[in-house]
């Protein structure tokens, strides 16, 4: 199983009209990370992730079942 999880967090953060910076902010990480992260340069540990979800202003369970594939939408 392929999962880009930047790819997602890019589509989530779109959906939600966020900027990099914006998410950046809320996230407590840096932009240039999140830049990272969305081009697939970085992988985030769950740590992040979670730090991520809770930016974007959803349940952690949720994201991680979209980035997977099990949830088609947020």
């Amino acid at each position: 199983m392929d999962i880009n999880v930047g790819q997602k967090i890019y589509k989530v953060r779109m959906q939600k009209h966020i900027s990099q910076r914006e998410l950046a902010e809320k996230a407590n990480l840096s932009q240039a990370f999140i830049s990272q992260l969305e081009s697939g340069e970085k992988n985030p540990t769950m740590k992040t992730l979670g730090k991520i979800a809770e930016g974007l202003s959803i349940q952690l369970k949720d994201f991680l079942l979209y980035i997977i594939g099990e949830k088609d939408n947020i």
